[in-house]
């Protein structure tokens, strides 16, 4: 009994640290991050998450949508991530899963503009209960 209450607490240990961690006290994102964020978003209300990658993730509001920003812990920001609606995703992207996704509602589209410029577009399906991100390039190709 005392062996599976074991493995069960370590289990629960392990999955937590594999979890990105929500920041309550802001004061803890290295300045850098915060600094480079508010330079960026000057007026927005951000909520922060610690990455397993050690990155640092914004959550905030951007002219009225739902956004997210990555940045590491210097402070160069690595991706913007936008709600878009499901319209605006590339008309390939929507054939693609309106093909192979017929019955699954997009639950959730956004457009992602990593550091270089390059952009992708990421649209959230159920599958089996579970979400799932779809991601697609400019032209709405899939990557994965």
């Amino acid at each position: 009994m005392k062996t599976t209450l074991s493995i069960l607490l370590l289990a629960l240990a392990l999955n937590s640290q594999a979890q990105d961690k929500k920041i309550k006290d802001e004061n803890t994102v290295p300045s850098e991050v915060r600094n480079a964020f508010r330079k960026t978003f000057p007026t927005a209300k951000v909520t922060w998450e610690l990455e397993k990658d050690g990155n640092y993730e914004g959550e905030f509001k951007l002219k009225g949508k739902d956004a997210s920003t990555v940045f590491d812990k210097a402070g160069h920001m690595k991706e913007l991530e936008t709600e878009i609606a499901e319209a605006s995703l590339p008309e390939a992207a929507r054939k693609y899963l309106q093909k192979n996704y017929p019955d699954k509602k997009i639950k959730e589209a956004a457009q992602i503009t990593d550091d270089k410029g390059i952009v992708t577009y990421e649209a959230e399906i159920r599958i089996n209960g579970k979400s799932t991100d779809i991601l697609f390039d400019s032209k709405g190709n899939l990557l994965k």
